[in-house]
Formats: C-alpha cells, sequence, structure tokens
C-alpha cells in the first residue's frame, strides 16, 4: 500500500517528531495521526554553505562568502571553464561561522569561473561566476 509520511522537525540537531502518515488506496486517502518523537542516536552531519558571489557578474573583483557549523579545513579554488586551477584563495583551518572573501580577477581574462569549497579533503559545492572586462 502507497503511503507518505509528514515530518516536522523539533529541532534538527537533537530530534523530530512525526506528525501523520497517509496511506493512498484507490484515490482514496487515509490519515493515522501518530505522537511519538524521536531523537537521533548520533549527531547530525555538519552542514556547510557556499553563497552566491557577490556582485555577479564583477569586474574587476567579487565577494565570496561561506558559512562552517564547525571548524574545518578549508580550500576554496578558483577554477576556468576547462577545469584549470587559476587561483587558491584559501588553504587553512578556519573556526566555526560566517566567512568572506574577496576574489581579485586581475590578469585573467573575461569568461565564466567556477569557485569551489573543499573541507576536511571532501568536496562540498561549487558555483559559477562571470568576469567581464
Amino acid at each position: 500500500m502507497p503511503f507518505f509520511v509528514f515530518c516536522e522537525f523539533l529541532d534538527p540537531k537533537i530530534g523530530w517528531a512525526y506528525s501523520s502518515v497517509h496511506t493512498v488506496s484507490g484515490g482514496d486517502s487515509v490519515t493515522f495521526p501518530l505522537t511519538s518523537a524521536g531523537s537521533q542516536s548520533t549527531s547530525l552531519p555538519p552542514s556547510y554553505r557556499l553563497f552566491q558571489n557577490y556582485p555577479n557578474p564583477f569586474n574587476p573583483s567579487t565577494t565570496i562568502e561561506y558559512e562552517l557549523d564547525i571548524s574545518s579545513n578549508v580550500l576554496l579554488k578558483i577554477s576556468d571553464t576547462q577545469g584549470k586551477e587559476v587561483r587558491s584563495l584559501v588553504n587553512s583551518r578556519q573556526q566555526s561561522g560566517k566567512h568572506k572573501v574577496e576574489f581579485d580577477a586581475e590578469g585573467l581574462p573575461s569568461g565564466i569561473y567556477f569557485y569551489s569549497l573543499y573541507l576536511e579533503k571532501s568536496f562540498v559545492q561549487t558555483r559559477k561566476m562571470i568576469l567581464i572586462r
């Protein structure tokens, strides 16, 4: 029998609460309310956010921001459309919190570039930016 669950988070760092389970049969829907709540047996994985640079398009510089939930080894690099690294902006251990880096594209031609955030030697996220001369 097909079903779907509505889940409302009480606190995503601690646990969850299921509000209801719905079953679908022959076009009808039956709802079974639930009252139990569960907690995580282990902590949730840390989250990281890489924001869109601004301004974008840019000339000659732009700001790149990212946020860390925990202290991490951070690598932030810029690459061209061929995947060739053109700059490394950050390569250090950083504390949790929001971080801001200025990227000066002096000496680079107009075009599309990508900035990638790596944490603890694992790929996290890449975003696109456009340099206009």
